[in-house]
């Protein structure tokens, strides 16, 4: 099977913060498959899309 997205137990912390934004994210998304990412205000949902986009680790600092 063939996946458009696979992320595998995936974590991330902001520089600033002892929180984890992510954590153990597992996620695959076939091709031509949809996904909507939901949750409330603080919950990843940003962080997962920048993940994604390459934004972090190469433009936002974190660990």
């Amino acid at each position: 099977m063939r996946y458009a997205i696979e992320i595998e137990d995936l974590w991330w912390r902001y520089e600033s913060s002892d929180d984890w934004a992510l954590r153990g994210v597992s996620l695959r998304v076939r091709e031509g498959g949809f996904v909507a990412v939901l949750g409330p205000s603080g919950a990843g949902k940003t962080t997962l899309c920048l993940c994604m986009a390459g934004v972090i680790p190469s433009a936002v600092r974190g660990r």
